[in-house]
């Protein structure tokens, strides 16, 4: 698991504590003929592998998402908004997507 180094947060780059919270959810979806392309949102803790993260978020994402919901996954993007360190977030806008 990620212990810690990994929280959910909204497009904004905002710790996501509840769908209700106004300012969307953690992630966004739309349906391809590829499949489901499915981005989510994080936050990682400051002298967290970027790389690291979102390879793991990507690895376990689609396959649980392919066998518990029977869905053919098209592609999956970790956008990581922000780095947080003691209790701020500095702004990142980081990318990393698996077809």
């Amino acid at each position: 698991g990620f212990q810690g180094r990994m929280m959910l947060s909204n497009a904004k780059g905002r710790l996501s504590k509840s769908k209700a919270d106004g300012d969307g959810g953690f992630f966004e979806c739309a349906w391809t003929e590829e499949g489901l392309n499915l981005r989510i949102f994080v936050i990682i803790k400051i002298g967290t592998s970027i790389s690291a993260v979102t390879e793991e978020l990507i690895k376990n994402i689609g396959p649980r998402m392919e066998e518990l919901l029977e869905i053919r996954v098209g592609s999956i993007t970790v956008a990581v908004k922000g780095m947080l360190t003691d209790k701020r977030v500095s702004s990142r806008d980081i990318e990393v997507k698996r077809p």
